[in-house]
């Protein structure tokens, strides 16, 4: 069996998902050996490339509050 690592995006406000894309995209990381909790909104947004394991993380991205 090989052991595999959860990934969280934390904050949706947060730069937490655009880090996890970026280092998925790259190919620093093995992919098969990812699962990735977000939303899939959130990453189809900063251009998830590769196709990791995820589970969704269910929300309304319409009531996100922008910084201000």
């Amino acid at each position: 069996m090989t052991k595999k690592i959860a990934v969280t995006i934390g904050d949706a406000n947060s730069i937490g998902a655009e880090i996890a894309v970026k280092a998925i995209n790259s190919g620093c990381v093995d992919k098969d050996k990812i699962i990735l909790f977000a939303n899939s909104k959130i990453l189809d947004f900063y251009n998830l490339s590769c196709d990791v394991e995820k589970v969704e993380i269910d929300f309304d991205i319409n009531n996100l509050m922008p910084r201000k």
